[in-house]
């Protein structure tokens, strides 16, 4: 019995043997197609794609690479057969390591281009026959030799076009077969394109490219092509490609669309989302303007930008010239300006967008009273072309470039931001502010920051009526400090002007000022018939140090921010600029420290101006030189002075110091 078993097996061995071909091997594509190869010769490290069968799956799609190696072998061979029928295959790459194509390797598949390497010395009948939709053949053989008639079929003679090497097409005319295409033109340069650089290339790697982008067609005294060109406006990029001082024909690519990190422009519809093919869409986009052609469709994008504030589509054409529901609801949206070309509007335009501070409406239709549905903040501004087209409660609306009335509020918590996109007028604009922190003779404490966005003609306490900064020339006004960062530190300012930060202090010391000078509570700053300039908002700077206005909330990391309402480790309340303590409100400044070595902690406010200055002065009053002239000035003994110098007078029955 185990002699009859062991001569079974013994003749089983040779069967398996010869039913397990070990020479075929796959491996897989970086498209992550399954390809099967086999080895050629194990010596010399080579193999064929295929086996004399397919050798991809026939359900594969798209673009297929063939690799230069498998399994450590260079692919040398296409086999017969290899992807006959693979209709779903629009492209196969192959490698110039390749130097035969055997017969039917691409018999009836869908390709529809086909790039055949320098390397080649032999075509195989039949390779690709009845390849109907193959229209391009880009030839990079220079050492021609003939095929058969049978490798293309007689549709690709008639109807594809034979691209041959610069300087070959002579040749290409005159050799047997090659010349049975009708459409032979010499290799142009290709360009490759993501929205805002544009890379040109050519199947010879010798070649020079030279461009233009101003229409006129290159020549060799045209730019040289080094690097990929940035694309700032739409328009024709020509270019030609140069061998051995022979160009080949001019190749032109139009360029439809661009986005130059801040203007996206697209004159062609459905091609808007490809504007940003070459970056971070959800991180890099953060100011946008929009010219040309958007689909509705392409609103879905903005919810992607992640960090998407401001919007500018007033050069903007909508297909159907309306604006989907809930384009921007619950985005980061601040500001708005709408294209002037609308025919209708959806419900929820703007819901919940908790940080939109302006509208530009410039459509000729009202805006929907959804549209700003969930929207909280106090200083939003709602620009209309009519009055009938603001949604009702709505403070803040211009119509036209004229505003009866503006309000802004200076909240504890919550959204408030505030941003001007555009200049208007204001009849009258106000901003109110609450003071309570205390302040103290000689000592530095009490100090804020403060910015506004106009120019400051009136500040008034809610109780003791008019204000004015020392050293300003109001003589009906109880006095406050107000400083502005200059070259030299920290200098006293007479009024506060639009979009500079300033410091500024209440007085508020009941035991060493009278109840009409303590100022706290709630201070209204004011003006009627202002111009409100656009937010532009630039950093003051002294040394290594710079104060910076903002109108909107920013995150305490890496910012310096006045120690208001609270004393820090040994600073009074009022006193000290720390870094990385909390958030910067609007209508305030914060600083930055620049310089070599560590940042320090704590930038004191006495470190901003002289030690004379530092504290808080006793609260009389100030007049200046002009106020002087039209008043009667005593000394204390209540002799008339006809010119008083420095020291302590009564002016109007009130004592006041003038410096």
């Amino acid at each position: 019995m185990k002699k009859i078993l062991f001569s079974m097996i013994c003749t089983l061995l040779p069967m398996v043997a010869w039913c397990q071909d070990v020479d075929v091997f796959q491996a897989t594509t970086v498209e992550g197609v399954t390809m099967t190869f086999k080895i050629i010769s194990e010596s010399e490290r080579t193999c064929q794609v295929g086996d004399g069968s397919r050798a991809i799956s026939q359900d594969v799609t798209g673009k297929v690479t063939i690799p230069e190696m498998a399994n450590g072998m260079s692919v040398v061979r296409i086999d017969g057969h290899a992807f006959e029928y693979c209709m779903g295959v629009e492209e196969i790459i192959i490698p110039s390591t390749v130097s035969e194509i055997f017969e039917a390797a691409f018999m009836e598949s869908g390709i529809t281009t086909v790039t055949l390497p320098s390397s080649l010395t032999m075509i195989a009948e039949g390779a690709f026959d009845h390849c109907m939709n193959l229209t391009a053949v880009h030839s990079q053989i220079t050492s021609l030799f003939e095929i058969a008639e049978s490798v293309f079929s007689e549709n690709i003679y008639n109807y594809a076009t034979l691209y041959v090497p610069i300087g070959m097409l002579q040749a290409y005319t005159n050799t047997e077969t090659w010349n049975l295409f009708i459409n032979k033109v010499e290799e142009s340069p290709t360009f490759t394109y993501n929205g805002h650089f544009v890379t040109i290339s050519h199947t010879d790697p010798t070649a020079s490219i030279y461009y233009t982008l101003d229409e006129s067609d290159p020549t060799t005294s045209s730019t040289p092509y080094t690097e990929p060109i940035a694309i700032f406006n739409t328009g024709p990029v020509k270019a030609i490609a140069v061998v051995e001082n022979q160009s080949s024909p001019v190749a032109v690519y139009d360029v439809r669309y661009f986005f130059d990190g801040t203007t996206a422009w697209c004159e062609e519809e459905g091609m808007f989302e490809h504007c940003f093919d070459w970056c971070n869409v959800h991180e890099d986009v953060d100011s946008l303007i929009i010219r040309g052609i958007i689909e509705p469709f392409d609103f879905e994008l903005f919810h992607s930008m992640d960090n998407l504030w401001y919007l500018d589509m007033r050069e903007t054409f909508v297909s159907g010239e309306t604006l989907p529901q809930g384009a921007f609801a619950n985005s980061k949206l601040s500001v708005f300006i709408s294209p002037e070309s609308l025919y209708s509007v959806g419900e929820n335009l703007f819901a919940n967008c908790s940080k939109l501070t302006a509208v530009v409406w410039n459509a000729g239709i009202a805006l929907p009273a959804s549209a700003l549905s969930g929207v909280t903040n106090p200083n939003l501004l709602l620009y209309v072309t009519e009055g009938g087209f603001a949604p009702d409660g709505i403070t803040n609306v211009v119509i036209g470039d004229l505003a009866k009335v503006i309000v802004l509020s200076d909240v504890a918590e919550g959204d408030n931001d505030f941003f001007c996109p555009q200049w208007f007028k204001a009849e009258k604009i106000s901003y109110t502010r609450q003071f309570d922190m205390e302040t103290e003779i000689g000592v530095s404490r009490g100090w804020e920051s403060i910015c506004l966005p106009f120019d400051v003609q009136k500040i008034t306490h809610e109780k003791n009526g008019d204000l004015a900064p020392f050293t300003s020339n109001i003589l009906t006004g109880k006095p406050f400090w107000l400083r502005g960062l200059a070259d030299y530190g920290l200098e006293n300012a007479q009024t506060i002007l639009a979009d500079k930060p300033y410091i500024i202090s209440m007085p508020n010391n009941p035991t060493a000022y009278s109840p009409e000078y303590n100022q706290a509570g709630k201070v209204t700053f004011s003006a009627e018939n202002v111009e409100i300039p656009p937010t532009y908002l630039s950093a003051y700077h002294y040394e290594n140090i710079a104060l910076i206005p903002t109108y909107r909330s920013l995150p305490k990391e890496g910012i310096y921010a006045i120690n208001r309402g609270e004393a820090r480790g040994s600073y009074k309340e009022g006193s000290v600029f720390e870094q990385n303590y909390r958030e910067v409100r609007p209508f305030e400044a914060y600083t930055r420290h620049y310089g070599m070595g560590p940042a320090p902690r704590y930038i004191p406010v006495s470190k901003l101006q002289d030690e004379s200055s530092t504290g808080i002065e006793e609260v009389l009053a100030t007049v200046g030189s002009q106020a002087l002239q039209q008043s009667a000035v005593y000394n204390l003994a209540g002799q008339r002075v006809a010119q008083p110098g420095k020291g302590l007078y009564i002016v109007n029955g009130k004592k006041v110091i003038i410096k």
